[in-house]
């Protein structure tokens, strides 16, 4: 699904809603090209690396990955416990957004 917009689900066609009648509203959550860098000394890690993601009001997800995959680092970007090292994550129109560009060695 892409921003501000919606497509009807097989769950639509059977309760015979149609397209007009469904939400088209901004986004609840979303990130662009996050970026989160870890550096101790001289080594850097990096924990995120240009996600994006759009979540829909009432809509659930799962975060799943193996161990050390960056799912706490997304979700404490995405709360605001965590500053990206770039990109942008927030509530659209709250002004909860985070912009930065990624300064990652390379």
């Amino acid at each position: 699904m892409r921003w501000g917009s919606r497509q009807a689900t097989d769950r639509d066609r059977r309760s015979g809603v149609s397209l007009d009648q469904t939400r088209t509203t901004a986004p609840a959550l979303r990130c662009q090209n996050l970026y989160r860098f870890f550096r101790a000394g001289e080594d850097e890690t990096l924990a995120l690396q240009g996600v994006n993601l759009t979540l829909e009001p009432g809509e659930l997800v799962a975060v799943v990955g193996p161990s050390q995959s960056g799912k706490s680092t997304l979700l404490s970007c995405l709360c605001g416990l965590d500053e990206p090292s770039g990109g942008t994550a927030g509530w659209p129109g709250s002004g909860s957004a985070t912009s930065r560009r990624p300064s990652a060695r390379g």
